[in-house]
């Protein structure tokens, strides 16, 4: 690492369409946060390939309000969304869950008196269902961390369901890679890849025409599909990129145990082209699902806390050599 790079970050505020954007900035990542858009992350950025990671709608749409209940492809469409407390639709007893939950969708607080130390702290406490959510944002040089705490306001058990919704952006040479151990996946659903809902499949490839880990179906028609990793001792993932050199490593930490979700989508939903890697609580879109009830409630007025880390790795090429920046020996992955 290029001992002028400065390992901290420093904070800013700046607009785009009229909302707060917040920037955090070190020598070599950037990321921007819009509090007021359910603390989205609109970019995440390497500085020293210049790659934006995240996904946005290529139809040239602005940043946009959105209500509890507005259907998510309505809305702005880029960047990592909060899924609080669910993501599918669903009703829970007489109450609605609304669709991707109702985080995304409202505006959250900022804690401006930790802006001085690098730490972007927000909250919202959700309408639908007694909970608050805490989120925590630092940046310290290529690493970005997210600290998570839900918090059950009431005297009644809750459902603690929340799920990370990062869309990426997908570029030539680009693979998902998962541990070793990892050997198949649930798929929870899918359009034009002809696998049951509900059955494990393997991990990467399904079949002789599909892998999963380079978004890759030879058949060439559209498709998607979700899925997530059974494996119970799953706690990383990262995407690799073969041409560019470019890794994203994502990390996640948990008193209780995290799930992962995959989503990928080759022009099947709404003819977009994008995946996300998604750490969540449950492993199924709803905390209705059958699935999902065996998970633990958040008991009355208890708390539980994670961590999601995203570290970026940059590679540049001299002398034909490709030479990767801050690759990681020490983990085995399996993607092919």
């Amino acid at each position: 690492m290029n001992s002028c790079l400065s390992p901290r970050s420093h904070t800013h505020v700046t607009s785009r369409c009229g909302f707060a954007t917040y920037v955090l900035r070190s020598g070599e990542a950037e990321v921007r946060v819009v509090p007021a858009l359910g603390a989205k992350i609109t970019s995440l950025r390497d500085l020293r390939s210049g790659r934006e990671w995240l996904w946005s709608a290529p139809d040239g749409r602005e940043l946009r309000e959105n209500s509890a209940g507005d259907a998510f492809e309505a809305g702005s469409m880029a960047g990592i969304d909060e899924c609080v407390p669910t993501i599918a639709p669903s009703r829970l007893g007489d109450q609605m869950l609304p669709d991707h939950g109702e985080a995304w969708a409202r505006a959250w607080t900022v804690n401006k008196s930790l802006l001085k130390e690098g730490r972007l702290h927000t909250s919202l406490d959700l309408e639908c269902l007694p909970l608050r959510i805490e989120r925590e944002l630092t940046l310290e040089a290529a690493v970005l961390t997210l600290r998570y705490r839900l918090i059950n306001l009431s005297s009644v058990a809750q459902p603690g369901f929340w799920a990370l919704h990062p869309l990426f952006a997908r570029r030539e040479g680009d693979r998902i890679e998962l541990p070793c151990d990892v050997a198949d996946v649930k798929v929870d659903s899918q359009l034009g890849l002809d696998l049951p809902a509900g059955a494990a499949v393997a991990w990467p490839s399904p079949n002789a025409g599909v892998n999963f880990s380079t978004l890759t179906n030879t058949a060439g028609a559209a498709w998607c599909a979700k899925l997530f990793v059974t494996n119970p001792n799953c706690n990383r993932a990262a995407i690799a990129n073969d041409i560019t050199g470019d890794r994203l490593d994502i990390d996640f930490e948990s008193e209780r145990r995290l799930h992962l979700g995959i989503w990928i989508t080759r022009g099947g939903w709404n003819g977009f082209d994008h995946f996300a890697l998604e750490p969540t609580t449950h492993a199924a879109d709803t905390p209705c699902d059958a699935d999902a009830a065996t998970d633990d409630l958040l008991l009355p007025h208890a708390t539980r806390s994670w961590s999601i880390r995203f570290s970026l790795t940059a590679s540049e090429t001299r002398s034909g050599r490709l030479l990767n920046k801050s690759a990681r020996t020490d983990v085995g992955w399996s993607s092919r």
